[in-house]
C-alpha cells in the first residue's frame, strides 16, 4: 500500500510539474469567468442565486473558490493552481482506483494516460470550472470508497458519501448518477457484516451535506431560486434548447471513413479545443484533412469511445466475474473493476446536451481508467502484448503533451498585468484586453460597478470591480426572477458610468443580447453609447466600452418620419419605388448595438435610397452616424458600403452633399460608427427632398442587417 502511495504521488507530481509552467497560460472568457466572478460576488456578501442569478450548475464550486478567494483576494493565479493541484491530483487518484482492480503495470498506465488527456480536454482542467471540480470531487468519493470497502470501515465510506454529496451539489448531472453508483457499489461488493452500515453511513454522508445546503440557502431565503436556477431552468433548456437555439447534437456515424460535409460545418465545435487553439490553421491546410475522412473519423471515433469503453468494460468484468477463482485477490479485484465500470458508466451518464468537444472532454477522465481495465482483462497471450503497445502508446502521446505545453506557451507568451494577478495571453489578444483594463481603472473607481454583457465577465474579476446586476451571463433560457426589468432597475439604481459589451458571441449556443434579452438590450441602446472599441489586430475577441448618453433634441427625427419617406432601388440605368413586404426588407427602423437606426440595404451595382419631404428651418444641421452593425464585426461581409446624402430643392435639382465609404472587411478600424454634421446652410425655409443613399461594391453586401444610419436627425445647434 505505500508502494502504491508513493507512486500515486509521483504521477500526481509529474503531472503537476507539466501544468505549473502554462497554468496562466490563456484566459477563459466565459465559463471560468463566471465561476471567478460568482465567487467574488459571494465574498463581497452576496447570496447565490437570491442576488446573483446562475442557472445550472449548483452552488458547490462557487463557495468552495469563495473561500480560496477571500483567504487569497481576487486572484485568478491562486484559482489556476488549485485547478492545477486538483487536475494532477487526479492522476493518482486514478492510479488507486486501478489498483483496486488490476496489478500495478496496467495501474500505472490509467494514472499516466490522464496526464495527456488532461492537454486533450483542454479548457475544462486548465480553469476552476464546476465540470473540472465535480469530476475531482466524484473520483476522490470512489477512490475513499475503494478503500473504505476494502477496509470494512464504515466510517471512511460515509466519508465518501460526504465527498460524492460536494460533488452532487457541484454539478448536478455527474453527482447524482455517481452517488446512485456508490451507492449500488456499495451495496453489492460491501461485506456482509458491515454491508448496511456502510450503505446507511454513504446515505448519511451524502445526505448530511445536502441538508446543509439547502439548510443554507433556507436561511438565506434563497432556497426557491436555488431550485429553480439549479434544476428547473436546465431542465426547461435542454428540453427546448435543439432548435431552439441548436444545441450541438451527436455527430452522426456515417459516413465514417469519408468526408463528412456536417461535420465539417461545426467541426470547430467537434474537434479537440487545443486543436482549434494552436493548430487549427495547420489542421484544415492539411493533405489528409483536405483529401481524406481520416479526420472526420477520428472525431467521430472519440465521440462514441467512452460508451464503447463502459461496454467492453462491464463486459470484461461480468466474464472476469464468472470466470475468475473465488480467492480474496481475485475478489478484490472484482469489486475493483465494478467501480472502474460504475465511474464510467456515470460520467457517461452526465454527457448531456449540448453534444460537442468541451461537454464530451468533461466527462471523458474515467477514459483512460476503462481502458487500462479492457486492456487487463484481454485473454490469454494477447494482454502482454496489448500492455507493451499501450505503454508505448501512452509515453509517445506524454511526449507529445510536452511539445503542446511548448506551444502554447509560445503562442501565449505576452504577459497581461491585471488585479488578480498576471496572465500570459496570444500578444494580438494582450493588447485589446490590457488597454480595456487599463481604461476601466482610468474612467472608474475601484469601488464602482462594472456591468458586462452579455457573456464576459471574467472583465469584471481581472478589474477587481463589482457587477452591478445580478446577472452578467445572459443565457437563451433564464430562470423567473432573471428578467430584462429586474436588470434594468438594477442599472437605474447603479448608474454605472462605464459598460462593457463584446460583440463577439457564439450564435449557435447563446445568441445574440438582443434576442436574450430585449427589454435590456433597449434600455442600453437608449442609454448608451459606445464611447471606444478594442479590437485585435486578428480575429479574436472585440469589446467595446459604452457611457452614459442622453439624447440631444431634434426638430426632425428622420426614423419616425420613415413612414413618410419613399424608398427606391435604383439598378441597371433604372430607379423603382418599392412598397409593401418588399419595401420593409430594404428599408426599415430597428435597435442595434448600440444605435436606434434605419437600416438600408445597399443595392450591388446601384443605389437604395430613402428621399425625405422637408422644410427646412433656418441654421439647421444634419447629424447622423453611419456605420455597420455592431454584431457583425467578427464575420463582416466582404463588401465595401458608400453612404451618400443629396438634397433635391423645389426646382428638381439634386446637390450632393456628403459621401463616405467604409470598408470593414479589409479596414478593421472602419467598423465603429462614425459621425458626421453637415450645415444645410442655403438651404433655410425651403422644401426639399433630404436623400440618404447606400450602395456596396459586393453582393455580399446586399444584406438589410449590415450598414444603417445611425439616429438622422435635423438640428438646430443654436437652440
Amino acid at each position: 500500500m505505500r508502494r502504491d502511495a508513493a507512486l500515486a504521488l509521483a504521477l500526481s507530481a509529474l503531472a503537476l510539474a507539466l501544468q505549473l509552467p502554462i497554468a496562466l497560460r490563456w484566459v477563459n472568457y466565459t465559463d471560468e469567468g463566471r465561476v471567478l466572478q460568482a465567487a467574488a460576488e459571494i465574498d463581497r456578501g452576496k447570496v447565490l442565486y437570491r442576488d446573483v442569478i446562475m442557472p445550472d450548475p449548483g452552488p458547490g464550486v462557487f463557495y468552495l473558490l469563495a473561500g480560496l478567494l477571500r483567504a487569497t483576494g481576487p486572484s485568478l493565479t491562486a484559482a489556476r493552481l488549485a485547478i492545477a493541484a486538483l487536475s494532477s491530483a487526479m492522476a493518482g487518484l486514478l492510479y488507486l482506483i486501478a489498483r483496486g482492480a488490476m496489478p500495478r503495470w496496467p495501474a500505472l498506465l490509467a494514472g499516466l494516460g490522464f496526464v495527456p488527456l488532461r492537454m486533450l480536454a483542454f479548457p475544462v482542467w486548465h480553469g476552476f470550472h464546476y465540470a473540472s471540480c465535480g469530476a475531482f470531487l466524484v473520483t476522490l468519493a470512489f477512490a475513499l470508497l475503494l478503500v473504505g470497502l476494502r477496509r470494512a470501515r464504515p466510517g471512511l465510506v460515509a466519508v465518501a458519501g460526504a465527498v460524492g454529496g460536494l460533488g452532487f451539489v457541484t454539478r448536478q448531472d455527474l453527482g447524482a448518477a455517481s452517488l446512485l453508483a456508490l451507492l449500488i457499489a456499495t451495496a453489492l461488493v460491501a461485506e456482509r457484516p458491515a454491508r448496511r452500515a456502510s450503505v446507511v453511513g454513504l446515505a448519511v454522508g451524502a445526505g448530511l451535506v445536502v441538508l446543509g445546503v439547502v439548510t443554507f440557502f433556507t436561511a438565506q431565503d434563497a432556497l426557491g431560486p436555488l431550485v429553480q436556477q439549479t434544476v428547473l431552468t436546465p431542465l426547461a433548456g435542454r428540453s427546448r434548447g435543439v432548435g431552439a437555439w441548436s444545441y450541438q447534437q451527436m455527430p452522426a456515424l456515417r459516413p465514417f471513413l469519408a468526408q463528412d460535409p456536417v461535420l465539417r460545418a461545426s467541426l470547430l465545435w467537434y474537434a479537440p479545443s487545443i486543436v482549434g487553439t494552436l493548430y487549427w490553421d495547420a489542421l484544415v491546410g492539411s493533405r489528409v484533412f483536405q483529401h481524406t475522412g481520416l479526420v472526420d473519423a477520428a472525431v467521430k471515433s472519440a465521440f462514441v469511445l467512452p460508451a464503447a469503453l463502459v461496454v467492453l468494460g462491464a463486459l470484461a468484468t461480468a466474464a472476469g466475474w464468472l470466470r475468475q477463482p473465488a480467492t480474496a485477490e481475485a475478489a478484490r479485484r472484482r469489486r475493483g473493476a465494478l467501480l472502474v465500470v460504475l465511474l464510467g458508466a456515470a460520467a457517461l451518464a452526465a454527457f448531456n446536451p449540448p453534444h460537442d468537444w468541451y461537454h464530451l472532454a468533461a466527462i471523458a477522465f474515467p477514459v483512460p481508467l476503462l481502458a487500462a481495465l479492457v486492456i487487463d482483462r484481454m485473454p490469454g497471450r494477447t494482454r502482454r502484448p496489448a500492455l507493451v503497445l499501450a505503454t508505448a502508446c501512452a509515453l509517445a502521446a506524454l511526449a507529445v503533451t510536452v511539445r503542446v505545453h511548448r506551444d502554447l506557451r509560445r503562442q501565449y507568451d505576452t504577459p497581461v498585468r491585471t488585479h488578480a494577478g498576471t496572465v500570459w495571453l496570444a500578444a494580438a489578444d494582450a493588447r485589446p484586453l490590457a488597454d480595456l483594463l487599463a481604461y476601466v481603472d482610468a474612467q472608474l473607481r475601484p469601488e464602482d460597478p462594472l456591468p458586462v454583457f452579455p457573456y464576459f465577465p471574467i472583465v469584471q474579476f481581472l478589474a477587481a470591480r463589482p457587477a452591478g446586476t445580478s446577472t452578467f451571463f445572459i443565457w437563451p433560457e433564464r430562470p423567473p426572477d432573471d428578467t430584462d426589468e429586474r436588470l434594468v432597475a438594477e442599472l437605474e439604481a447603479a448608474r454605472p458610468r462605464l459598460v462593457v459589451y463584446s460583440p463577439t458571441q457564439p450564435e449557435t449556443l447563446l445568441r445574440h443580447l438582443r434576442d436574450n434579452a430585449p427589454g435590456l438590450f433597449a434600455y442600453l441602446v437608449d442609454h448608451y453609447r459606445i464611447v471606444r472599441s478594442f479590437v485585435p489586430d486578428r480575429p479574436g475577441v472585440v469589446f467595446t466600452a459604452l457611457a452614459p448618453h442622453t439624447p440631444e433634441p431634434a426638430l426632425f427625427d428622420l426614423a419616425a418620419l420613415l413612414d413618410q419617406a419613399a424608398v427606391r432601388v435604383a439598378r441597371d440605368g433604372t430607379s423603382r419605388e418599392v412598397t409593401g413586404n418588399e419595401r420593409a426588407a430594404i428599408a426599415g427602423v430597428d435597435l442595434w448595438p448600440f444605435r436606434r437606426v434605419i437600416y438600408a440595404r445597399p443595392t450591388f451595382g446601384g443605389t437604395t435610397t430613402l428621399a425625405f419631404p422637408l422644410r427646412l428651418p433656418a441654421g439647421s444641421h444634419l447629424r447622423f452616424g453611419y456605420g455597420i452593425n455592431l454584431d457583425r464585426w467578427s464575420s463582416p461581409p466582404a463588401a465595401a458600403i458608400t453612404f451618400r446624402v443629396s438634397v433635391v430643392t423645389g426646382d428638381g435639382t439634386e446637390r450632393e452633399l456628403w459621401r463616405a465609404t467604409v470598408d470593414p472587411g479589409r479596414r478593421p478600424p472602419e467598423r465603429d460608427w462614425q459621425e458626421q454634421d453637415l450645415d444645410l446652410a442655403g438651404l433655410d425655409s425651403r422644401d426639399v427632398t433630404l436623400l440618404l443613399a447606400t450602395s456596396t461594391d459586393a453582393r455580399a453586401g446586399e444584406v438589410r442587417d449590415f450598414a444603417a444610419w445611425a439616429e438622422p436627425r435635423v438640428v438646430r445647434p443654436d437652440g
